[in-house]
């Protein structure tokens, strides 16, 4: 039977923690609807417990789905909206379209254009080329756009 501590490779102690924490709560929510909540009859297997668990977290309402998510349910074969992208090489600028590549250094590096990230780095999102994101800040981008806020 596959176990999430199992399927989520990871070379992360945290990711590892959090794969075992939920695994335990997996277990003994199972163990507290059979002692608590089945009068003898309606008894599920783990197997079926465990599948009806991964399908409401996949499909869970109480998410907030932003706009990107939303494009992509609706057009699955059109390109990610907000995808992480890394700058070709000597880009210095995107203008009309197009990039400039005419920095000095081949593999030009920017400061992150969020407000109190210091990060340098070459990678921006998708949906505004040339706006120069960070991968903690493009995930703090696409929520602010999710909940309605920029």
């Amino acid at each position: 039977m596959p176990s999430i501590e199992d399927t989520l490779r990871t070379d992360r102690w945290q990711c590892r923690v959090f794969a075992f924490i939920i695994a335990v709560s997996e277990v003994n929510c199972y163990l507290a609807k059979k002692h608590w909540c089945w009068n003898g009859n309606e008894k599920e297997t783990y197997s079926f417990f465990r599948r009806k668990l991964a399908f409401e977290l996949i499909n869970n309402v109480a998410v907030v789905s932003s706009p990107c998510l939303e494009v992509d349910r609706l057009f699955p074969d059109s390109p990610n909206v907000h995808q992480l992208q890394t700058a070709p090489r000597k880009a210095l600028k995107y203008r009309n379209r197009q990039w400039v590549q005419t920095a000095s250094y081949r593999y030009q590096t920017f400061r992150c254009t969020t407000p109190a990230c210091k990060r340098r780095i070459r990678t921006f999102c998708s949906c505004e080329k040339g706006v120069w994101l960070c991968t903690p800040c493009h995930g703090n981008h696409i929520f602010n756009l999710g909940s309605g806020s920029n």
